[in-house]
């Protein structure tokens, strides 16, 4: 049985009704040109298929095809940071926002929102209801 590649950090960067990408495709979602792709190819950074296209006699032209999870591994061996440090530089942001900017960046997120918590009461004086 086939074993998935498990990386849930960048799988939403890929679209999900698809398995096989065209150098067209992968170009595009890397935000580089369709040159930049094949060289990948060439050096190994980026496992595919080459497939000769046009005729028998002609066979100069080739298409390369990407699989899904050889993009995900590409993404995951190019990047400069960890998930992990995605979501702390994450965490710190949100921090640094008052209690009213956090609902609300909460509410936007679809997430639950906790009340707004009352304000603190002074001490109340000995023998006093």
């Amino acid at each position: 049985m086939k074993k998935k590649l498990k990386s849930p950090h960048f799988s939403p960067l890929l679209p999900t009704d698809k398995t096989w990408f065209n150098t067209k495709d992968v170009a595009s979602m890397l935000g580089r040109t369709d040159q930049y792709v094949r060289d990948c190819y060439d050096s190994g950074r980026l496992p595919g298929h080459r497939l000769a296209a046009g005729p028998v006699s002609e066979r100069t032209r080739h298409v390369y095809q990407f699989h899904r999870d050889a993009l995900l591994m590409y993404l995951l061996e190019t990047a400069n940071y960890t998930p992990e440090d995605f979501e702390e530089r994450l965490a710190a942001l949100i921090r640094g926002r008052s209690p009213e900017e956090m609902r609300t960046v909460l509410a936007r997120a679809g997430m639950v929102i906790l009340p707004t918590p009352p304000p603190p009461r002074g001490p109340r004086a000995l023998g006093t209801c």
